[in-house]
């Protein structure tokens, strides 16, 4: 049975289909299982909040691909070649996870992270040549055993685009390092939730270059 977590997953699936999959921490964390549902507008129907805003029509009437760009835009912030900056992520249980893409015109590459290990280590999965929305594409490097979801509240990630690659780790812990592969005319950086059943707010700050703040990859030391 295709896994409805895949990105590729591109058809609706039936309710059974999604509640056999759905973890029980998830369900008790939110009282029932109606938490992950996205009603289309002109159907009677619902679809799986990860399929929301991800370049497909899985209503059948577009609604659930209405107004995306709007939505996308105060969780989008330009980070060109050699730049970085802080992602302070309003992560709550109901997003899931977390992906950060690093888009061109028309395809992004994406970091997915699911959570951490008790010792702290992200869990994650990487993707290259996804669609413009994120979505698709090849997976790459993934290490995504023994997690656990991220706690709710705020997630700090920091994230900084280095030469041919995106690099993404927590705040406070720059040897756990995850990176994905990137295009060179991508320079505008994503963060969004995983399931969008609820708005996640995301507050970016510190854009600059690594140099000039002495980040892991850069050449320069801090300023004094």
């Amino acid at each position: 049975m295709k896994d409805f977590r895949d990105p590729g997953y591109c058809f609706l699936p039936t309710v059974e289909t999604l509640e056999t999959h759905l973890t029980a921490s998830l369900s008790a964390a939110a009282g029932d299982l109606d938490w992950w549902k996205v009603q289309c507008k002109k159907r009677n129907a619902y679809i799986h909040g990860i399929l929301r805003c991800d370049g497909f029509s899985q209503c059948g009437d577009g609604s659930d691909e209405e107004g995306c760009d709007a939505l996308l835009a105060p969780l989008s912030v330009a980070l060109p070649a050699n730049a970085s900056v802080t992602a302070r992520v309003q992560f709550a249980t109901v997003h899931n996870s977390i992906e950060l893409h690093l888009c061109g015109g028309r395809s992004c590459s994406r970091v997915w992270l699911f959570g951490a290990r008790d010792d702290g280590t992200l869990r994650y999965e990487t993707y290259t040549g996804c669609n413009r929305l994120g979505r698709g594409g090849t997976i790459g490097k993934h290490d995504t055993e023994g997690f656990r979801l991220f706690a709710p509240g705020e997630v700090v990630l920091e994230v900084q685009h280095r030469p041919g690659r995106l690099a993404v780790w927590r705040q406070g812990r720059p040897d756990d390092v995850v990176e994905v592969p990137v295009e060179a005319d991508y320079g505008t950086l994503r963060v969004r939730p995983s399931y969008w059943v609820a708005d996640m707010s995301v507050q970016f700050t510190g854009a600059s270059s690594p140099a000039a703040q002495g980040l892991p990859g850069s050449t320069a030391s801090p300023p004094e």
